[in-house]
């Protein structure tokens, strides 16, 4: 008589769940090519905590300080801002178009309630780093985080 094992309908769930959360992965790293809308773009971004603080990195070459708004509201971080091209109205050929200028906008979902007062944030070789002191209760009010001074290539770091 021919014995089949009961638990394979286990493994072949999980092995779905896993392929499933392996394509939604894939799938969510994958760039457009190239994008003709007006809308807005998302820049990627690190988040993670240490003991004491939560830090947020976003990737935002070629934007400058004064084009970037940060507020922050209960446990959510709003990132908005804009890439201006610089280069615009002159004629190109594009063989690949894969930088997104124009506005952007990131709401972040926060790991761990932080506190506006003592955060601070910067620019820094195109990253912009935000780092957020953790507090008891999460900040119930829009509360705008200001960025320091630019570091880049040659300057000293903080």
């Amino acid at each position: 008589m021919l014995r089949v094992r009961q638990d394979w309908r286990d493994e072949l769930d999980d092995m779905q769940r896993q392929m499933e959360r392996f394509l939604q992965h894939f799938s969510s790293c994958k760039r457009q090519p190239v994008m003709f809308s007006a809308g807005v773009w998302q820049p990627t971004v690190d988040v993670y905590e240490t003991p004491d603080e939560v830090i947020i990195v976003a990737e935002l070459a070629g934007v400058v300080r004064e084009d970037v708004r940060i507020v922050l509201h209960n446990n959510m971080l709003l990132l908005t801002g804009e890439r201006r091209d610089a280069r615009a109205g002159k004629p190109r050929v594009y063989q690949i178009m894969e930088v997104s200028f124009g506005r952007f906008e990131r709401a972040i979902e926060l790991p761990a309630a932080v506190t506006a007062e003592g955060s601070s944030a910067r620019l820094d070789h195109g990253f912009l780093i935000i780092v957020m002191p953790k507090a008891a209760q999460p900040t119930a009010r829009h509360v705008p985080i200001k960025i320091g001074k630019e570091t880049g290539e040659g300057q000293e770091q903080p």
